[in-house]
């Protein structure tokens, strides 16, 4: 590598590769991204209405989702082009997003959203996840462990970023992103599926959709959403343990230590 055309001319090599090998990563991540971006733009635009929700956790919400959404564009796109290590950087951003995300709307921490609306920055460790007692098992042990890594590839350790080039050297780091894409586009839908689109909001959809006035985007989010679910199904079957349970603790109702909250 000699210049900046010798990189960008073998990423193209290492693109078509990926294209090629990667076929069904890359069907799984694009099919679901593409999903879940539509299904979220259907309920922001009834969710703006305030049909259903608290109005004051209008800007989280939209926050995690539209951030998460517009970071895993670029994740997906660098990792298809063979950029692992960029990639993973990003991926802290999402994660940390859909947990803090989660957080603020399972819990009344005063403290927490004036950082958030300040722009300070938040511990995970020290502001969330050392406050939930339940569910407190091996799946938050694999969640945090993740995190961790995340943590360890994002900032300037012998892990982070990378040394490799050329498709063979770096087929395996490819997959290990596309399940961390993976994960993390079923963490973003449980999040949209469950402070988005609320029972009362999906039910208003549906309602709509027996309307033959209103357009066709309605009846195809009711389709979608069925579509997404089986997607995941996909996934799943293709997930280790360890990744099972990282997704199963996402998916959990948190409950939190109020001790600990008041005192941290």
């Amino acid at each position: 590598m000699e210049c900046y055309l010798d990189f960008k001319e073998q990423y193209e090599k290492n693109k078509a590769i990926i294209l090629e090998k990667f076929k069904n990563d890359i069907y799984l991540s694009t099919a679901l991204f593409n999903k879940i971006l539509f299904l979220s733009n259907r309920y922001i635009m009834r969710f703006f209405l305030g049909i259903g929700h608290n109005l004051d956790q209008q800007d989280i919400i939209t926050s995690t989702i539209y951030k998460s959404l517009y970071n895993l564009e670029a994740i997906i796109d660098l990792t298809i082009r063979g950029k692992v290590g960029p990639a993973r950087i990003i991926m802290r951003n999402v994660f940390e997003f859909l947990v803090i995300g989660k957080y603020m709307i399972l819990e009344e921490d005063n403290l927490c959203r004036e950082r958030w609306d300040n722009i300070n920055h938040i511990n995970l460790d020290n502001k969330i996840f050392k406050k939930i007692i339940y569910p407190n098992n091996k799946n938050k042990e694999a969640f945090v462990k993740w995190w961790k890594m995340l943590c360890q590839l994002t900032h300037a350790t012998k892990m982070s970023g990378q040394a490799d080039f050329e498709y063979e050297d770096l087929k395996k780091q490819i997959k290990i992103n596309f399940t961390f894409i993976l994960i993390l586009l079923c963490m973003l839908y449980h999040y949209m599926n469950i402070f988005l689109a609320t029972p009362y909001l999906k039910s208003y959809i549906k309602s709509l959709d027996n309307d033959q006035s209103e357009n066709d985007n309605l009846h195809k989010a009711v389709i979608y959403e069925k579509e997404v679910k089986e997607l995941i199904k996909i996934m799943n079957s293709t997930f280790s343990p360890e990744c099972k349970q990282i997704i199963m603790f996402y998916r959990a109702k948190w409950e939190f230590d109020i001790v600990k909250y008041k005192n941290i």
